[in-house]
């Protein structure tokens, strides 16, 4: 750390797989630079902490140089939030830790996840992991959902999924699920009737929005694990 100003950064980049002889010529590469320093890990993956990422323009660029990289070498690279100091660096690694075991188990196809985009990705997944999780506490408006509109539930998550990807416009919302906004409208009465929701309390769509990504998360990853048993 002492190489490099604050704030930094720190990277993983998956090479395990490529061999230590292509792991090391990346790591030559980015030794050339003057804003990191790259190690090679016990399991084979490189670890980078980059230095003086100041500015967003500087960050951008250390994400485009991770993403150059993983794309010629055909893997996925992770970056951690910028910290200040080698107190917390601690936490980056846990980041980088969440990251890399999300993007594995939810098969992602990202060449590069970084944790201030994907941190309700990661926190989703973490929140999995943890032993005492229990399913219908977290996922209950889901749960309301699936015993009112049995036959329905995956039109109104769908729908929900559209409203939020869509700025909470519900006729662009409309125009990306193909059908009329009065449809939508309809949709949205029905889960606001069922969750005793007020659409316009942002503290309650926060909250559903956040149970929505938990309950993707626990199908993509129900989902792969199914796909592994039958091959």
């Amino acid at each position: 750390y002492r190489r490099y100003r604050p704030p930094y950064a720190m990277a993983v980049i998956r090479t395990d797989f490529l061999g230590f002889a292509k792991t090391n010529y990346i790591k030559g590469l980015l030794g050339q630079r003057d804003d990191c320093y790259a190690v090679i890990g016990p399991l084979g993956n490189l670890r980078v902490l980059f230095g003086d990422v100041r500015t967003q323009t500087q960050l951008e660029d250390v994400k485009q140089l991770l993403y150059d990289i993983a794309e010629k070498y055909d893997c996925a690279a992770f970056l951690s939030d910028q910290f200040v100091s080698a107190d917390d660096a601690g936490a980056a690694i846990i980041q980088l830790q969440l990251l890399f075991e999300s993007h594995a188990a939810l098969h992602r196809k990202d060449r590069v996840m970084d944790f201030v985009t994907h941190y309700i990705d990661a926190m989703c997944f973490a929140l999995t992991q943890n032993n005492s999780f229990d399913r219908k506490y977290y996922l209950r408006s889901i749960g309301k959902l699936q015993t009112m509109y049995p036959r329905k539930c995956a039109e109104l998550i769908g729908t929900l999924d559209a409203y939020f990807a869509n700025m909470f416009n519900v006729s662009t919302a409309a125009a990306a699920l193909g059908i009329h906004k009065n449809s939508v409208n309809y949709r949205l009465k029905n889960v606001c009737k069922a969750l005793d929701l007020d659409i316009n309390d942002h503290t309650q769509i926060d909250a559903l929005f956040l149970e929505l990504q938990l309950y993707h998360t626990l199908q993509a990853l129900e989902d792969n694990e199914h796909g592994s048993e039958i091959n």
